[in-house]
């Protein structure tokens, strides 16, 4: 559990407590609630946000990973998925939309090149 700062939340991480299983989570949720993930996406997981979009865009560009790497990793090393399978996802699920990107950004004023052009300066001076 992690205590907030200077407030009275604490945080529980579920997945500490319980194992994962995402294809009883997404059957059960298809079934009981009628969910469906949006066709136009790879993954069922934070299709919701274009955000997410730029923040992986980013952490490709710098550190040449994203969360997902991070998460299937965890998840081969507890045994609940193989590294093929971890792979296979991770290679389409970080594949990023760019369109959606530049619609985000350009709503709030900069541009992809803009993007683009601090991430290789900020390299530069911070090598992998």
């Amino acid at each position: 559990m992690v205590r907030m700062m200077g407030k009275d939340l604490i945080k529980v991480s579920l997945f500490k407590y319980l194992p994962w299983n995402e294809k009883k989570v997404l059957t059960r949720i298809r079934e009981e609630v009628g969910w469906e993930s949006p066709p136009d996406s790879s993954t069922t997981w934070r299709f919701d946000c274009t955000v997410d979009e730029v923040k992986n865009y980013m952490y490709l560009k710098l550190l040449g990973v994203t969360e997902k790497d991070d998460f299937y990793s965890r998840l081969i090393r507890a045994g609940l998925m193989s590294r093929e399978d971890a792979l296979m996802r991770v290679k389409l699920e970080n594949e990023v939309n760019i369109e959606s990107m530049k619609a985000l950004l350009g709503e709030v004023g900069i541009s992809f090149e803009q993007l683009d052009l601090a991430i290789d300066r900020y390299l530069e001076v911070h090598p992998r």
